[in-house]
């Protein structure tokens, strides 16, 4: 386009400048070619109006040319301006271009930003199942937790009140053996004091003895036999307290042993229980924190796709 505004403006120049070569032959009446007596004077002023319509034409044309020249020139800018424009235009073109270009690469950006987000959600519905699973199980643990702790503390009730009751059997027969003990040295300090007694009469005989052996001699035999016969009843008495003062003692640490097994046993019972419900206590806390991050990753998630 600037080509052909170009060389359309040449042609008007030499248009122009051969228009200002060649200024108009004006006939005047008194030229010296012209005579008054010359057969063309009686057309003269017909000559001159013809001439002046002509120069009032070609003066014209001049005004004419020179608006067409001004308006050469605001073709010429304008041409000028719109090759600008245009130059303008091809650069917002490239710019648009690089821009549609950037739209069109964050779109399929956000597409596979999309996808991965699917993927994502599909994986977090996967996980939010298990947990879930987990949470239910780990719900159904805690049920059976505190069954278990129920019974615990309900065998930790009978565990004390088992030890309550060898406790009271250990005082029934702790007493028992002091009253049996108390017997037993009542009974011996009384075998000691006719042991005593028997020592003395046994003495005193025996010193009349020495004065009278002969006359007495038989009665002396007869009285240590029978004195040995007593002697030998109270060993036997004696030894069969001990026996069984020995057969209550060992009874009562049977007892005690066997009740001590029990309640060592219902104390491994209620440490279990424990150990277990510190482990579903550990597990569900675990649970409750996964579930925790899963409810912020979801919530950052949601927020990166909010436009």
């Amino acid at each position: 386009m600037a080509n052909i505004v170009s060389d359309q403006t040449q042609d008007d120049s030499t248009s122009l400048d051969r228009t200002n070569k060649s200024p108009p032959f004006i006939i005047s009446p008194s030229s010296p070619h012209l005579s008054p007596s010359s057969p063309h004077l009686s057309g003269s002023k017909a000559i001159t109006l013809d001439l002046e319509e002509i120069q009032r034409k070609l003066e014209a044309a001049q005004k004419e040319l020179a608006a067409t020249r001004a308006e050469f020139d605001i073709t010429k800018r304008e041409a000028k301006t719109a090759e600008l424009a245009a130059a303008e235009d091809g650069r917002t073109n490239r710019r648009l271009r690089v821009e549609v270009q950037t739209l069109t690469d964050q779109l399929q950006r956000k597409d596979r930003q999309m996808e991965q987000s699917k993927a994502t959600s599909f994986f977090f519905e996967g996980q939010l199942k298990k947990y879930e699973e987990e949470i239910d199980a780990a719900r159904t643990g805690l049920e059976r937790f505190q069954i278990l702790e129920e019974e615990a503390i309900s065998a930790k009730a009978e565990a004390e009140k088992a030890k309550e009751r060898v406790i009271e059997r250990y005082e029934s027969v702790r007493a028992e053996i002091d009253t049996l003990q108390q017997g037993y040295m009542a009974e011996v300090g009384v075998l000691k004091a006719e042991i005593g007694e028997v020592q003395r009469a046994f003495l005193e005989e025996s010193v009349g003895a020495l004065h009278a052996a002969t006359e007495s001699e038989a009665r002396v035999l007869q009285l240590l036999v029978d004195r040995g016969a007593t002697l030998k009843e109270v060993r036997a008495v004696h030894g069969a307290m001990v026996g069984r003062q020995r057969d209550l003692a060992e009874m009562v640490e049977r007892e005690v042993k066997r009740l001590k097994e029990v309640l060592e046993s219902e104390s491994q019972v209620a440490c279990g229980f424990e150990d277990l419900g510190r482990g579903v206590k550990a597990e569900m806390a675990d649970v409750m924190w996964k579930l925790r991050t899963f409810k912020v990753l979801q919530a950052s998630e949601e927020t990166s796709e909010t436009p």
